[in-house]
């Protein structure tokens, strides 16, 4: 159902905006995902930003639904947009706003999928 992707779409993008910020330019120093569950699960994943949560928890179930099956026709384009105006944003050539609402409209303009609020 594209109500429920675009939900689910919009909660990844507030997501990774901010561990994207965190990750890059936050005060723990950086913590990046690898391939590797069995690398991730002898890794600290936690974060401030999380309430010291283990992000890795999350990331290595997640991991094991990543095996390009089910990848879509969308997955690229949306990736691309995705990774452009993260870019922008962490670069300071974009509001957090002007960030979304680009993501958005690239979305819509490439794909006809529409961002609900």
């Amino acid at each position: 159902d594209i109500r429920t992707l675009t939900a689910y779409l919009r909660e990844i993008v507030r997501f990774e905006i901010k561990l994207y910020q965190v990750c890059v330019a936050g005060s723990g120093g950086i913590k990046d995902t690898v391939a590797s569950g069995a690398v991730m699960n002898k890794s600290n994943g936690t974060l401030d930003f999380l309430g010291g949560q283990n992000m890795f928890e999350i990331f290595v179930p997640a991991g094991e639904y990543a095996t390009g099956t089910n990848k879509t026709p969308y997955d690229e384009v949306i990736n691309m947009h995705w990774r452009d105006v993260t870019r922008a944003y962490t670069a300071g050539e974009k509001s957090r706003d002007e960030a979304i609402a680009d993501f958005k409209q690239l979305v819509f303009d490439d794909l006809g999928i529409e961002a609900t609020p």
